[in-house]
């Protein structure tokens, strides 16, 4: 392999705006997609899973390790502005707030990240919304009352994958009783360490939360004045690992870490949500589906658009035809059978 022969390789630099023509980061970038890919289809084909997770493991480079190795478009210039800055900041007055979710687990655990994710209220304090929300008036939601994200237009890193996801892939697979070089326990207390260190917070502070076995997620409290919004907390998972939990418990804890360190990577932490239905979320406030999505299964996939079917009928009805249910949102694709 090329690699392999030459470790310290560069090949079109010029061109590479995320390793820089370093070929040993894309091969582990690629181990690590290739773990991703495995568990993504692990309640289809799990054997197929442990497989192409062993390759991985396998493979004398390894895996994304630390934050110099993460998949991420490295700011040149001002070539590009980060697409989430747009959205919470400038699209109609900004459509991007801190979730309900992310307030109730963040707060609940007194995640020190809060503070590199998002912006205060206007309390000193972090406060997220519902989804689901029906109002005809918007200022409390887009205004000072709700956290907005902590995003540089030009300065932010577009992130495609971190090296926290990495262990808690790593997590998962050791779970599961694959050879992952490690047990869940140590990949999922890296996977802690790393995220706080790509989010500029020391091992020692990573350290403090991850052994922490008592604060868990809290009830949700509206903060913009608005009525009937406010839930229970969805879980009363917590930090620590705990050895004697089962392994739903276990998987639970592992997806709940791994959901809050790939913020702001919100399609991959759906796709993890309907792999596993964790982290628990809080339901949406108002279905408005007509009884085609189930209220807390949530939304398992986005429908061909009305384009689609206009310009490209024949390549939907294709598609539709593989779906084994109607093009609606409530319909699960091939991998998600939990």
């Amino acid at each position: 392999m090329y690699a392999q022969a030459n470790p310290s390789a560069t090949l079109l630099k010029s061109y590479d705006f995320m390793y820089e023509g370093n070929v040993a980061n894309w091969v582990r970038f690629a181990n690590t997609l290739r773990l991703r890919l495995a568990l993504r289809v692990v309640n289809a084909d799990a054997g197929l899973a442990r497989t192409e997770a062993e390759k991985s493991a396998a493979n004398p480079f390894g895996f994304i390790s630390n934050a110099n190795q993460r998949a991420a478009l490295k700011r040149i210039g001002l070539e590009y502005t980060h697409p989430l800055y747009e959205i919470a900041y400038t699209f109609n007055a900004g459509e991007a707030r801190m979730s309900a979710s992310m307030d109730s687990y963040m707060n609940g655990f007194q995640d020190p990240r809060r503070s590199a994710y998002f912006v205060t209220a206007d309390d000193g304090n972090y406060h997220g919304v519902r989804l689901g929300i029906l109002t005809t008036n918007w200022g409390p939601y887009s205004g000072p009352a709700i956290s907005n994200l902590n995003i540089g237009q030009g300065t932010t890193q577009i992130v495609w994958m971190t090296a926290a996801e990495s262990y808690f892939l790593r997590a998962e697979g050791a779970l599961r009783g694959w050879n992952m070089g490690g047990t869940a326990e140590e990949f999922y207390n890296q996977g802690i360490t790393e995220s706080f260190l790509e989010n500029n917070l020391s091992a020692a502070a990573a350290a403090t939360y991850a052994s922490n076995d008592v604060l868990t997620p809290i009830a949700f409290t509206d903060n913009s004045g608005q009525s009937g919004n406010n839930h229970i907390a969805p879980t009363d998972i917590t930090v620590k690992w705990n050895d004697a939990d089962n392994f739903n418990r276990s998987l639970e804890r592992i997806i709940t870490q791994k959901w809050i360190a790939m913020f702001p990577d919100g399609p991959e932490g759906w796709a993890e949500f309907r792999r596993t239905g964790y982290p628990k979320l809080l339901p949406v406030v108002n279905n408005s589906s007509n009884g085609t999505i189930n209220t807390a299964l949530q939304i398992r996939r986005i429908p061909y658009p009305q384009s689609e079917y206009n310009n490209n009928r024949a390549g939907v009805m294709s598609g539709v035809g593989l779906l084994g249910g109607p093009d609606g949102g409530g319909t699960a694709l091939w991998w998600d059978k939990r």
